[in-house]
């Protein structure tokens, strides 16, 4: 017989649910946002696009919808909830960088659209998520080289940063919207400088 699970575990696990729902969530609205931009501009007349063109974007549409709704039946079938929401999340950014590296590649009217919608931002925030801790990492590390006598935990740090990343955000990842100092101090309660005390 398994053992009772303690309210941590009970906790953790009521947290990986979540995240597999949000995962599952950002899927959802990334393909909905590609199959509208693509069955919109096949029926926009002012683009220029012959009627195979517009034919075969409604087609792929099609087909984008059919194949991502299979994955996610293979990538979920998996006991362990962690283990769906790593592989759900996988194939959220791969999609999520596909339509980023497409939007600035190709030179298109549909495309600009793509890139510059609200859901799409929220989305796109995630799949450069990496590269938001690179940022955070490297100017905390260099506030830390500049005042190595200061003390205090992650807010602190966060509100002393706040700016520097920000300004790199902005100029580096092209954010429109600032990175809030709440969410900077996540970042770094998870740097080692912080965790290692745990």
């Amino acid at each position: 017989m398994s053992k009772p699970q303690t309210p941590q575990r009970q906790l953790a696990e009521e947290e990986r649910r979540r995240l597999e729902l949000e995962a599952r969530g950002g899927l959802d609205q990334l393909v909905q946002l590609l199959t509208k931009t693509a069955i919109d501009a096949a029926t926009d007349q002012k683009v220029k696009f012959t009627n195979k063109k517009r034919e075969q974007l409604r087609r792929q549409s099609d087909i984008l919808s059919g194949a991502v709704a299979e994955l996610i039946k293979i990538l979920t079938d998996h006991p362990h909830t962690h283990i769906r929401e790593y592989r759900l999340a996988n194939l959220f950014e791969a999609l999520g960088s596909t339509a980023f590296i497409a939007s600035y590649v190709i030179k298109n009217k549909t495309l600009d659209k793509l890139r510059t919608a609200d859901a799409t931002e929220k989305r796109l925030s995630k799949v450069r998520k990496p590269e938001v801790e690179t940022i955070i990492g490297e100017e905390f590390a260099k506030f830390r080289k500049q005042q190595p006598a200061t003390k205090g935990g992650p807010w602190k740090f966060a509100n002393a940063i706040y700016k520097p990343v920000n300004a790199r955000l902005i100029k580096e990842l092209h954010r429109k919207k600032e990175l809030s100092r709440d969410a900077i101090a996540r970042y770094l309660k998870k740097h080692p400088y912080f965790s290692k005390s745990d």
